[in-house]
């Protein structure tokens, strides 16, 4: 006899991924596989109708250690959130694109208060220090 039994009907889904041994070649798909893409039906002027249309990724980000969780518009609806981590437990430099130059950023935490102005590339890009396994929640304005 079990102790532990949950009496019930239960379902399960499974991912297998096949990799040379090195499981940061395959986190990413089960990531992927455990939260699946959640899409929504946008206006015609919104950026991510336009990022659709041209096959173009809404936000970018490198190195593959760097992980995006969440990209929403902030409370005070003057920018959008992206709200990321690093990954690998590695020190690195977190770099994003936006499908339209980004012209403010901030560092801000996971609330969105006290934000930090963050310096951004000349193409119009971001890139910021990140430590190992740090979650980190930025806004940026365009």
């Amino acid at each position: 006899e079990y102790w532990f039994e949950q009496k019930g009907d239960h379902k399960y889904r499974m991912a297998l991924y096949f990799h040379d041994g090195n499981w940061r070649m395959r986190y990413r798909d089960g990531i992927a596989f455990n939260y699946p893409l959640t899409t929504f039906v946008a206006n015609e002027r919104s950026i991510a109708t336009k990022a659709t249309e041209e096959n173009k990724s809404f936000v970018t980000a490198t190195p593959s250690n760097i992980i995006i969780t969440s990209t929403k518009q902030s409370e005070d609806s003057k920018g959008t959130i992206i709200r990321f981590y690093e990954a690998e437990g590695k020190k690195c430099n977190a770099h994003f694109n936006l499908l339209k130059p980004i012209k403010e950023a901030f560092k801000t935490n996971l609330i969105e208060y006290d934000p930090i102005a963050l310096p951004l590339e000349t193409d119009g890009s971001l890139s910021i220090p990140v430590k190992p396994w740090e979650i980190v929640t930025i806004m940026v304005k365009n």
